[in-house]
């Protein structure tokens, strides 16, 4: 009688327990596949994700895997140390990557704060312990910059990890900024997915509660505005898209409609006109007014990874 290896034996898609192919009962429930079954759908699994990461072909990424005991990250550096990451990929599309934000504090009266991206082609990549510590280094290279400047330092590390992932690796939107810390505040917000940021400066203060500054960064992000302050917009280059039948209505009408349409415009596009995020009783205008009649929005930036 034929002796029954490992291999003979089938396991239940729900849970760990083993039985021989006679007994086709689980001691929970479910479909009993054959193991070889199963190690063939966990393969293919692992060779699309392969596919996906790299790029290459199907053959290719199996070999890779079985070169690598079915190590995902180790196939991929099997496929990128074999050049069959090939050299064209420095005009493939960077859609992926992450941010990183940082605070400067130059001396008692100044400091800065900047947002750095770097771009990939994979989402895989850009939640590496690597990629993220590369773009880390970058950040701290421009610590009390005025300006970003692409040394030979950040050139040598985006060509590391170029050469370790075998992606185009490539800088992203760079935003920094300086302020005049007697006179200024500045907030800032990184999301969770480490794929967009915020900064906001507030000027005419110097003792805030650091919460108000970072929760109008994080507005920022949410509703991402296109004008700090109400004296911000010039109305001669805005539509208000007011109906050629209502232009005839009388002028007392026709100012209510106007204002209307204006106040719906601010409510979208204004930050300072927007309720409040954290509190939506109150405009951030009017919270901004409980720390001083001259606080206000100096400016505010943000950068989305993958926003057109």
């Amino acid at each position: 009688m034929k002796k029954r290896t490992y291999d003979d034996f089938i396991t239940c898609e729900f849970c760990t327990c083993y039985t021989n192919s006679i007994i086709r009962k689980c001691c929970k429930k479910g479909e009993l596949k054959d193991r070889k079954d199963i190690k063939s759908m966990e393969l293919i699994e692992k060779i699309k994700k392969l596919r996906e990461m790299s790029g290459q072909g199907m053959m290719d990424c199996k070999n890779a895997l079985k070169e690598a005991n079915e190590n995902l990250d180790e196939a991929f550096e099997i496929l990128a140390k074999n050049s069959k990451l090939d050299k064209s990929r420095k005009d493939r599309i960077v859609k992926e990557g992450r941010v990183d934000i940082s605070l400067s504090i130059v001396d008692s009266k100044n400091a800065g704060f900047s947002i750095i991206s770097l771009l990939c082609e994979t989402d895989f990549l850009a939640k590496t312990e690597d990629f993220e510590n590369a773009l880390k280094e970058i950040s701290i290279s421009q610590y009390n910059k005025d300006k970003f400047e692409n040394s030979k330092e950040v050139e040598s590390i985006i060509d590391d990890i170029k050469a370790k992932s075998g992606e185009n690796i490539e800088l992203g939107p760079i935003v920094i900024k300086k302020i005049d810390s007697s006179n200024e505040m500045i907030g800032g917000y990184i999301h969770h997915d480490n794929k967009k940021a915020s900064v906001v400066i507030l000027e005419g203060c110097t003792i805030m509660d650091t919460d108000v500054p970072d929760g109008i960064a994080m507005q920022v992000l949410a509703n991402k505005p296109k004008y700090a302050n109400i004296e911000d917009v010039n109305w001669d280059e805005i539509d208000l898209e007011i109906p050629e039948s209502l232009l005839s209505k009388p002028p007392q009408i026709l100012e209510k409609i106007t204002n209307g349409k204006k106040e719906k415009f601010c409510q979208e596009n204004v930050l300072s006109e927007q309720k409040y995020i954290k509190d939506d009783s109150k405009k951030i205008k009017d919270v901004l007014l409980e720390y001083g009649e001259d606080v206000k929005i100096k400016e505010f930036d943000f950068i989305v990874i993958g926003d057109k």
